[in-house]
């Protein structure tokens, strides 16, 4: 099976970061952009979406030459072969970013996503990103470019109290812990896709949608030890950093690698004001940099899922309908992914912006090559 590599890039950038962590260059939100769906507009009318949203950063899921004409027809290197020598990712490397580079400016390669959902991968994923990090020293560029990986809620084994949050056993040693290990030693992210509407729908007779949706007052508020909690993402988020924290690497930085809520399906909440409330207030409050109980006054970068409603997806109706704009570019409803922060398209043109680019797979499988991009 093959890798994911997701690479954080900026272009027009004539100086070096340094140690600037790029998602701090963006005051917004980011979105993905996934497309599986027919009539889609062309990505040049997508942007302007992104910009009519103030859209901070954006994932994209395929290879349209449109989008990264470049490395259309790049090639992808399999998993055990990145993970028993560097000389892949040495090739790799040399093909898909040093002819781009520095114009290009890469910040991140993110390695799989959720590829910790496959048994197969799970030995290999470590190792392939410790070998590209080695690759990267060798052109001098590991301080200006990070490896990470994305990391799904169900990697944990416990969640409740998010106190008492843990990876699950057959994780935790073997994969989790030299993960966030490496992840520390060179001063990475662990991705992490959080989706309080799939916790809720598996148990809304004991979970309160207000809980869910960020609501002002609920009668769900879980008290775990000194810290209160009264918005489900918040305790998610925390347990997952306390599993983080039980394996010595709780200082690591979090990025909300996938959040949202669906219109339409079949369940009873998904409605198109309930993903309105929940997006709305998910913006404002991680713009506000208000952080989590146990990670107060902390800006967590945060993707929505997703850009369109993507009708050729396999399964229930629900998945088919979490986009922010139906596939004709009409919005769903409206939103503002800056929270007001941004008010003209001058503005969006002095500000810097981050890209998701992920090429030729789909979101839900182990996917090819991603970047990142970063406009001003």
């Amino acid at each position: 099976m093959r890798i994911c590599f997701c690479l954080c890039t900026c272009f027009g950038i004539k100086s070096v970061w340094g140690d600037t962590d790029p998602f701090l260059l963006s005051h917004a939100v980011g979105i993905n952009y996934g497309r599986l769906a027919d009539n889609l507009p062309p990505p040049s009318k997508a942007v302007e979406l992104m910009k009519s949203i103030n859209a901070g950063y954006v994932e994209i899921y395929d290879a349209n030459p449109e989008v990264l004409k470049a490395l259309a027809n790049s090639s992808l290197p399999e998993v055990p072969g990145m993970a028993s020598s560097t000389t892949t990712s040495d090739q790799w490397l040399r093909t898909n970013l040093l002819p781009y580079y520095p114009l290009t400016k890469i910040s991140i390669i993110m390695v799989g996503n959720e590829i910790l959902s496959n048994t197969q991968l799970q030995p290999y994923l470590v190792p392939a990103m410790q070998n590209m990090h080695t690759s990267l020293q060798k052109l001098n560029l590991d301080s200006s470019v990070k490896v990470t990986t994305s990391v799904a809620m169900d990697a944990l084994s416990s969640s409740y109290p998010p106190s008492n949050g843990s990876f699950r056993p057959e994780l935790a040693m073997s994969v989790i812990q030299p993960m966030l290990s490496f992840l520390s030693a060179t001063d990475s992210y662990f991705f992490l896709d959080v989706y309080p509407f799939f916790a809720w729908n598996s148990d809304p007779a004991n979970i309160s949608l207000d809980y869910v949706l960020f609501g002002e007052i609920t009668a769900d508020v879980v008290q775990d030890g000194i810290l209160s909690y009264s918005i489900m993402l918040d305790a998610q988020l925390d347990a997952a950093i306390a599993a983080m924290a039980t394996l010595g690497y709780g200082e690591v930085k979090v990025v909300i690698s996938e959040t949202g809520w669906p219109t339409n399906g079949d369940s009873s909440g998904a409605t198109v004001a309930n993903a309105a409330s929940y997006n709305t207030r998910l913006v404002s409050k991680f713009l506000s940099n208000s952080g989590s109980p146990r990670r107060p006054q902390t800006f967590f970068p945060t993707f929505i899922f997703a850009l369109f409603n993507e009708g050729q997806k396999p399964g229930a109706t629900i998945e088919r309908n979490w986009g922010l704009f139906y596939a004709d570019g009409t919005p769903v409803y409206d939103i503002d992914l800056s929270a007001g922060v941004i008010k003209t398209l001058e503005a969006w043109h002095r500000r810097r912006r981050l890209f998701l680019v992920n090429l030729f797979g789909r979101s839900f499988c182990a996917q090819p090559i991603c970047f990142y991009y970063l406009f001003f």
